[in-house]
């Protein structure tokens, strides 16, 4: 069964079709296309939707018995699997007419899966194989596609206090993949605080750095610290000297456990 997501099929979009069947029906010697002019879709699109609460990302999603072509041009939002040359006569996976799986996220509660049963290089896909003929008998295919949705962000806030503003300077920046997660508020001469949102595939990537620097010309007599009053935070601290030995600044990494 779906765990925490659904999946569609474009043309059939209202049924929820998790890990039931799907079918079409076709007249024999129709042959797959990639445009809207073929009587047999080429490329077959189906739409992994998180349920309410979860996130669904490419990462969480996999296919037996198979490898992903990372020679595409199509960005980091997309994933393409083949089937694994290594692996003879696989008894689940990619297996005939299905040529290779596209992953692409759409957004964190929407992938859009696209099924081939023709081959194409665009945008360097690399995928190949025979073009699919219906032929005069049924033809049935189990695509296995193990994953699940994971639970949504979780809201990420905390307050850096500088206890000596007259004789240090303090600022915090945000890690570039959370650039439009947070909001950093520093109104105040010695207080920075930190609001926003990461998601459960974020957590344990670093958040951002917080760093205590002496006034110019000035030197730090014993290393500044960083005290959380919780531990649901990681910290990597990093120390700055001068030329001539002399602590002057002092960087926090921090990440979200």
């Amino acid at each position: 069964m779906a765990i925490n997501f659904n999946i569609t099929i474009l043309a059939n979009a209202p049924a929820n079709l998790g890990c039931y069947s799907f079918k079409t029906n076709q007249l024999a010697g129709d042959v797959a296309g990639l445009n809207s002019a073929t009587d047999l879709d080429g490329d077959i699109i189906w739409y992994i939707d998180a349920d309410p609460g979860y996130e669904v990302y490419n990462n969480e999603f996999s296919i037996p018995n198979t490898i992903e072509h990372v020679g595409h041009s199509l960005g980091a939002s997309t994933k393409i699997l083949l089937p694994d040359p290594n692996i003879f006569s696989p008894i689940e996976g990619i297996l005939p007419p299905v040529l290779g799986v596209e992953f692409t996220e759409i957004s964190s509660t929407r992938i859009k899966v696209t099924v081939y049963l023709h081959p194409t290089d665009l945008n360097d896909r690399n995928i190949t194989g025979p073009i699919f003929t219906m032929p005069n008998n049924d033809v049935s295919v189990d695509l296995t596609i193990d994953g699940c949705a994971i639970a949504t962000g979780r809201r990420v806030t905390f307050r850096m206090i500088n206890d000596n503003p007259d004789d240090t300077d303090a600022n915090f920046v945000v890690a570039e993949d959370f650039a439009s997660n947070f909001n950093v508020d520093e109104a105040t001469s010695n207080e920075i605080e930190i609001d926003g949102l990461i998601s459960q595939a974020q957590i344990g990537e670093l958040l951002g750095t917080y760093t205590v620097s002496a006034k110019s010309g000035s030197r730090f007599l014993a290393e500044p610290t960083l005290n959380l009053s919780t531990k649901d935070f990681e910290i990597k601290p990093k120390l700055t000297k001068d030329e001539n030995g002399n602590a002057i600044s002092k960087s926090f990494e921090i990440y979200k456990k």
